[in-house]
């Protein structure tokens, strides 16, 4: 119990000898943060979106029976690999 309450109070310690950044700079830094988070969601939904429009491009020019024939295919050279 005796080394739980020393490190805490290390921290404690700790806590108080870091250099806070000032209130302005800490928002600035939050809000770069915040756009760039923003900016990499919106990259990342538009490239899944266009994954989606491809393969359904794929299944639409392709019927189902060559896409399932080739999937057996594939699952069964595969398996004759391992």
């Amino acid at each position: 119990m005796n080394k739980i309450r020393n490190y805490f109070k290390g921290v404690g310690s700790e806590a108080r000898r870091v250099r806070w950044p000032h209130k302005k700079a800490l928002w600035n830094a939050v809000a770069v943060v915040t756009i760039i988070t923003v900016f990499a969601g919106v990259v990342i939904f538009f490239e899944d979106w266009l994954t989606v429009r491809v393969m359904q491009g794929f299944e639409d020019a392709f019927s189902s029976e060559v896409v399932s024939a080739a999937a057996t295919r594939v699952i069964t050279f595969i398996g004759g690999l391992l």
